[in-house]
């Protein structure tokens, strides 16, 4: 008779931590996480390269500093191999707001010329291009949009490889 009192007891409890909405987690070591920072990402694969479009976060502040990460990934077996040509701007990268383009990106910002650069993708190898922009004051709040592409040119022996756009959204408050 025992054993079933303590089956009957198991069950009733069970039933009453459902019909409460109990949530008990008996592990001491299994502690709630701390809310991270979402990332904001944009993922596109065209022609066995993904192409990554990412920020730290989707919320700024004006003054605030985002970090614009734009990542270039071979997903096919083959290698891969991508360049840029003399003084050639390797990423489009813009904020934009209403399709008018706020700020744009410039990786030569000097002028001085720039040699030519080739880098092979072995598979499941990365290229990555970071920027941090620091949103000036002279922006209102509001949603705007993130813009990149990779400006690639034609190397010999080489596939063409028109990269797509990719974009994403951020929300700018006061």
């Amino acid at each position: 008779m025992k054993p079933l009192y303590i089956v009957l007891n198991f069950i009733c409890c069970g039933l009453l931590c459902l019909l409460t909405n109990c949530q008990h987690d008996s592990s001491p070591s299994n502690p709630i996480p701390e809310p991270t920072p979402t990332t904001n990402a944009s993922t596109v694969i065209k022609d066995g390269i993904e192409y990554l479009l990412q920020t730290d976060r989707v919320t700024y502040q004006i003054g605030e500093i985002v970090t614009i990460t734009y990542r270039v990934t071979n997903r096919e077996e083959a290698v891969q191999n991508l360049g840029f040509l003399i003084n050639q701007q390797e990423i489009y990268l813009v904020i934009e707001s209403h399709a008018s383009v706020l700020w744009e990106y410039d990786n030569n910002p000097t002028g001085r010329p720039t040699a030519p650069r080739e880098f092979s993708l072995s598979a499941g190898a990365s290229e990555t291009f970071t920027v941090r922009w620091k949103i000036p004051s002279s922006f209102t709040p509001g949603n705007y949009e993130v813009k990149c592409q990779l400006l690639l040119s034609p190397y010999p022996g080489n596939l063409p490889v028109i990269a797509p756009l990719s974009s994403l959204q951020i929300q700018i408050l006061r």
